[in-house]
C-alpha cells in the first residue's frame, strides 16, 4: 500500500511538472508574439497608408463618477475567407483605456493572427486605496486548453471569465463596424 501511495504522489508531481513546463512554453510564446504585434504596430504607424487602425471614443456622464471618456482601438488585418470568398477584416490587438472618476484603466487583447481566439489579456488600473497601479494577465492555450497561466500584481480587477467574455464583446463590436454587409 506504501508503494502505490508512493508511486502516486510520484506521478502527480511529475503532471504538474509537465503542466507548469508547458505553461512556461506557451507563455515565452504568447510573449514573443506580443512583442512582435507591438513592433508591427509600431511600424505601420509610421506609414499612414499602411495603418489598419479603428478607434472607438465615447464620452458620457456617469452618476457620483463624473465625466467618463473611453476609448477603444482596434488593430486588424484584412483576410481573405476562401470557402466563402469574402474579404473581411480581423483584429489581432484591441486596446481599451477609461476612467472611473479620477482612477484610470488600461486593457489590452491580444489575438492569434491566424484562428482569431484570444491568447492575452493584460488589465491595469488604479487601485483606489493604497494609489498603486494592479496588474493582471492571462494567457490562454490553443483551443481547447483554455486559460493556462495568469499572473496577479496587487487587486485582480477580473476573473479570466469575464476577461475573455469582454474581449468576445470587444470584437463583436469590431465585426458589427468593420464588417457589416449592407
Amino acid at each position: 500500500m506504501r508503494h502505490i501511495i508512493l508511486f502516486m504522489s510520484l506521478f502527480l508531481c511529475l503532471g504538474a511538472q509537465a503542466q507548469t513546463g508547458r505553461a512556461a512554453n506557451r507563455v515565452a510564446e504568447v510573449r514573443r508574439i506580443y512583442n512582435e504585434t507591438k513592433q508591427h504596430i509600431a511600424e505601420v504607424s509610421q506609414e499612414e497608408n499602411a495603418r489598419n487602425e479603428l478607434t472607438v471614443n465615447s464620452h458620457h456622464m456617469v452618476p457620483a463618477c463624473g465625466i467618463t471618456e473611453e476609448v477603444v482601438r482596434y488593430y486588424f488585418d484584412l483576410q481573405y475567407t476562401e470557402t466563402s470568398g469574402v474579404f473581411h477584416y480581423q483584429p489581432y490587438f484591441i486596446t481599451r483605456s477609461y476612467n472611473v472618476a479620477a482612477r484610470k484603466f488600461y486593457e489590452e487583447f491580444l489575438y492569434d493572427r491566424k484562428t482569431g481566439n484570444l491568447i492575452f489579456v493584460f488589465l491595469s488600473g488604479d487601485n483606489y486605496e493604497t494609489g498603486d497601479k494592479d496588474e493582471t494577465r492571462y494567457y490562454w492555450g490553443n483551443p481547447p486548453e483554455g486559460l493556462v497561466y495568469e499572473s496577479v500584481k496587487g487587486e485582480r480587477s477580473m476573473d479570466e471569465v469575464f476577461a475573455s467574455r469582454l474581449a468576445n464583446d470587444l470584437m463583436e463590436a469590431f465585426h458589427r463596424l468593420r464588417n457589416r454587409e449592407f
